[in-house]
């Protein structure tokens, strides 16, 4: 979107498009074109933005929207969250900048949406509460968070694809409740029992104890990281 331009360079441009970003700090936000109340493209986000009395520029990245917004104030940014929200996308947001920082702000938007698409239910996510996922985020970029997936899961995932009693859920689940199994065997709707002999087969598969807090953390990375992974089209 920006180039070779600078952002003050950017700024200049996007006065001539009719849109004033002059004065104001800018944030950056990139949204999932499917919303889950329908297509949200490029025109969806410059009206909803637009609407709530923003200063915008967007642009179109293919499966995403991208719009550098001007903001009248520092708590304005929250006002941003609220819109996207509403409208029930997945999008990451960066943080507010001054123009010189646009192209960092991009890049964190990107990072931030890329994280986004994890969950199930659509939510904005920003840069700065990414923790972890920051990290994976740039690690998912070239081959290595495939290779850590790849020696943490790879006897997990080759049991998943030739079975249909799939062991991933259980694992995922366990991992989120920080291995309290009674919560774990609640948020999957089993009885213990059947959450033990599950939890034994996992850690027969990959040659751990599940017990292990520091098994568990390194486990819960590569389950973030193969959900970066598969995402398809994530923002490069």
């Amino acid at each position: 979107m920006l180039g070779d331009l600078s952002g003050e360079d950017f700024v200049a441009k996007a006065l001539r498009l009719g849109r004033d970003l002059r004065g104001r700090t800018l944030v950056v936000t990139v949204v999932d074109r499917n919303g889950a109340d329908g297509p949200f493209g490029e025109q969806e986000l410059d009206a909803a933005l637009r609407g709530a009395g923003f200063p915008t520029v967007v642009a179109d990245l293919g499966d995403h929207a991208l719009a550098v917004v001007g903001l009248p104030a520092a708590a304005a940014e929250q006002r941003v969250v609220d819109v996207l929200s509403g409208h029930r996308v997945r999008a990451g947001l960066s943080r507010a900048v001054d123009p010189p920082l646009l192209h960092t702000a991009v890049r964190q938007a990107r990072s931030a949406s890329a994280a986004a698409g994890r969950g199930e239910a659509p939510r904005v996510r920003r840069f700065d509460d990414l923790g972890v996922l920051r990290l994976l985020t740039v690690l998912a970029e070239g081959p290595e968070l495939a290779g850590y997936v790849e020696d943490e899961l790879g006897p997990l995932l080759r049991h998943d694809a030739g079975s249909s009693n799939r062991l991933l859920p259980t694992l995922r689940a366990y991992l989120d409740c920080d291995g309290n199994k009674s919560r774990a065997a609640e948020a999957l709707y089993v009885q213990r029992r059947t959450l033990y002999y599950r939890l034994d087969r996992l850690s027969a598969l990959l040659g751990v104890s599940l017990d292990e807090p520091e098994v568990r953390q390194r486990l819960l990375l590569a389950v973030r990281g193969l959900d970066l992974l598969r995402r398809p089209n994530a923002p490069a």
